[in-house]
């Protein structure tokens, strides 16, 4: 068993050699990960609702169960009284133009690095291009806002 072990351990550091010597560090840092790497024993002890202990596997799949039953299923109560604001029924939201800030704020909140959408243009360069590209890009959102409202 012991020897099984040693050669285990030389062929994981032969392929942590080979991985560094091709320019593959990402496979040779898992490799190295795995040899220093100490494995944590997964506890499966969880108090029930009275507070003992429960060992058995299914004992425990049923106390998550419970548990996230009875943390996602509750009565809702809903305040009315906001919802019948009055002054909510003087502003209409769809007269209300799109302001360059708006453009300017969904502009600067986006994600770089990520692939352009169907419109092929990159987040960097509508976040880097500048002014012009902001009254452009506004121009067009405020140009398709009303013509679908």
């Amino acid at each position: 068993m012991r020897e099984a072990n040693d050669k285990w351990i030389e062929d994981q550091c032969e392929e942590i050699q080979h991985g560094m010597a091709s320019g593959n560090s990402r496979k040779a840092y898992e490799t190295l990960k795995t040899l220093t790497k100490t494995q944590q024993p997964r506890a499966a002890v969880i108090e029930d609702s009275s507070g003992n202990l429960l060992t058995e596997n299914t004992a425990v799949l049923d106390r998550w169960t419970e548990y996230c039953t009875e943390l996602y299923n509750y009565e809702l109560q809903p305040d009315t009284a906001k919802l019948n604001n009055p002054h909510w029924a003087e502003r209409v939201p769809d007269d209300l133009p799109i302001l360059r800030d708006e453009v300017a704020d969904a502009v600067r909140s986006m994600k770089l690095g990520k692939s352009p959408g169907i419109d092929n243009i990159p987040a960097e360069l509508l976040r880097h291009g500048g002014e012009v590209v902001k009254d452009r890009y506004h121009e067009l959102c405020r140009k398709i806002w009303e013509e679908t409202h």
